[in-house]
C-alpha cells in the first residue's frame, strides 16, 4: 500500500495558561495545563475526530494548531515543514477553521457577502469585484447558499444558514484542512444532520481533510475514519473507528460508548460507569490523570503515569490494564 501523505502533524504540544493572583497564596505560582504533551498526525483525505467532555483542552488544541494562540511547548508542521512566522500566511490560507458558534463567529456589521471575501482580501489582495464572484458564488451553492441573498447581514438568517455562512467563508482560500470546533453542537438535531451531511459531500468533491471536534461520540461516530481520545489535555486512545468501537481499550472511551443514546426504546440503555467530575487541570492528580473516575484502577494507576503505546494495528492507548505489550 502507498504511504499516506501527512498534511499536519503536532509534536509533544503543551499550553499552560497563568493562573491570576489572588487565586492563591502570594509567591505561588499556579497554572491550567489546558493541553499537557499531544502528538497528534493527520492525513491526507481523512477526518480525524477529536471526543473529550468539556474542559478537556480540545478546542485550546485547534487554536494552538491555528496559531491563534501560541503553543507553551512543541511545533506544528505542515506538509514536514514547521509552522512559524515565515509562513504562517500561506498555512492559514490552506488550513481554515470552522467556529462552534454561529452567531458570534459572524461580524454583526458586515453583510454575508463581505464576510465569505473576507479570506479573499487577507489572502489574494487585488482581486476585483468580479474576481471575488466568480470565486464566491460556487462556493456558497456548494454549502446550499442562494448568491442572490448575500447582500443581507447574519441576523437575517438561521443557525444552520449561519454555518453555512461560516464553513461558505472557510472554503473561498480552496484550502486543503478544515478544522471544525464543534461545529454542529449549537445547532438543533435535524439541521446538524444536515450540515454533517454537507461536510461529508464537500470532502468527497474537494478532497478535504479534517479535524473534527466534538463531545458528542455519536456525531464522532458518523464523520470520522480515525479518533482521538482526549481527557485533562492528554490524549488516552486512539484508533481507526472500527478498531475503536470493536475492541474500545480505555475505561473513559468505553464510558464515552455508553453514552451514545439508542434509538429503540426496547433496547436497554448502558449506564455509563463514570462518577464525579472530571479533576481541576490547576491541580491534576498524581499517576493516572483519570484514576480518580475508574471503577478499575489499581494502587499503581494513583502513582505511575501510563504512556500513550501502540496495543497493534495502530490502536495507541494510555492505560495499564492494557499493557499485555511493551512500547
Amino acid at each position: 500500500m502507498p504511504e499516506k501523505e501527512i498534511l499536519i502533524e503536532a509534536k509533544n504540544i503543551k499550553k499552560h495558561f497563568p493562573v491570576k493572583r489572588g487565586m492563591f497564596e502570594r509567591g505561588e505560582k499556579k497554572t491550567v495545563k489546558a493541553i499537557d504533551g499531544v502528538d497528534l498526525v493527520l492525513y491526507k483525505g481523512e477526518t480525524l475526530g477529536v471526543i473529550g467532555e468539556s474542559g478537556c483542552g480540545k478546542s485550546t488544541l485547534a487554536r494552538v494548531i491555528m496559531h491563534l494562540i501560541p503553543a507553551t511547548e512543541g511545533e506544528v508542521f505542515f506538509k514536514g515543514k514547521p509552522v512559524d512566522k515565515t509562513n504562517i500566511m500561506d498555512f492559514r490560507r490552506k488550513v481554515q477553521m470552522v467556529f462552534q458558534d454561529p452567531y458570534s463567529s459572524l461580524d454583526p456589521r458586515m453583510s454575508v457577502k463581505r464576510i465569505i471575501e473576507e479570506p479573499l482580501r487577507v489572502h489574494m489582495k487585488g482581486l476585483s469585484k468580479e474576481e471575488k464572484d466568480k470565486i464566491v458564488r460556487p462556493v456558497v451553492e456548494k454549502v446550499g447558499i442562494e448568491f442572490d441573498v448575500l447582500d443581507k447581514y447574519p441576523h437575517e438568517f438561521s443557525g444552520g444558514q449561519r454555518q453555512r455562512i461560516g464553513i461558505a467563508r472557510a472554503l473561498v482560500t480552496t484550502p486543503e484542512v478544515l478544522i471544525c470546533d464543534e461545529p454542529v453542537s449549537a445547532l438543533d438535531m435535524s439541521i446538524q444532520a444536515q450540515v454533517l451531511n454537507i461536510f461529508r459531500e464537500l470532502q468527497k468533491e474537494l478532497g478535504l481533510s479534517y479535524l473534527f471536534i466534538s463531545h458528542d461520540m455519536s456525531v464522532i461516530k458518523h464523520v470520522s475514519d480515525r479518533i482521538a481520545v482526549m481527557y485533562l489535555g492528554k490524549i488516552v486512545e486512539l484508533a481507526d473507528k472500527q478498531e475503536l468501537f470493536d475492541n474500545t481499550l480505555h475505561p473513559y472511551t468505553k464510558a464515552l460508548m455508553n453514552s451514545i443514546p439508542i434509538p429503540d426504546p426496547t433496547v436497554p440503555s448502558m449506564k455509563a460507569e463514570l462518577t464525579g467530575e472530571p479533576p481541576s487541570p490547576i491541580n491534576p492528580p498524581s499517576g493516572c490523570s483519570f484514576h480518580e473516575r475508574c471503577p478499575f484502577a489499581t494502587e499503581r494507576c494513583k502513582t505511575e503515569t501510563p504512556v500513550l503505546c501502540d496495543r497493534g494495528n495502530g490502536h495507541l492507548v494510555a492505560c495499564h490494564l492494557k499493557e499485555e505489550t511493551k512500547c
